[in-house]
């Protein structure tokens, strides 16, 4: 299943794998200091029991992302979502 998903990606145009190199770092850094200044690093989580490690891993995913200027992240996780814009 998962090499399915991985063979489907990697061959459509529309798709782009993307590291989490230094700008993306840095962008996710800023992104975690803002959540601390407005409230705590769980801050824009809609389930309250995540896990800061999963609130981070988001973090990142959104922030390569931002720094790709993607159109937008597929995901069905609903605390991804948000960091989207």
């Amino acid at each position: 299943m998962a090499s399915d998903i991985i063979s489907m990606v990697t061959s459509k145009s529309v798709f782009e794998v993307a590291d989490f190199d230094l700008l993306a770092a840095t962008e996710a850094a800023a992104s975690m200091a803002d959540a601390m200044r407005r409230g705590g690093l769980k801050v824009d989580a809609v389930d309250a029991q995540v896990t800061k490690s999963k609130v981070k891993f988001d973090r990142q995913i959104a922030a390569i992302a931002k720094v790709k200027k993607a159109d937008r992240i597929d995901s069905d996780d609903a605390d991804l979502l948000p960091l989207e814009s």
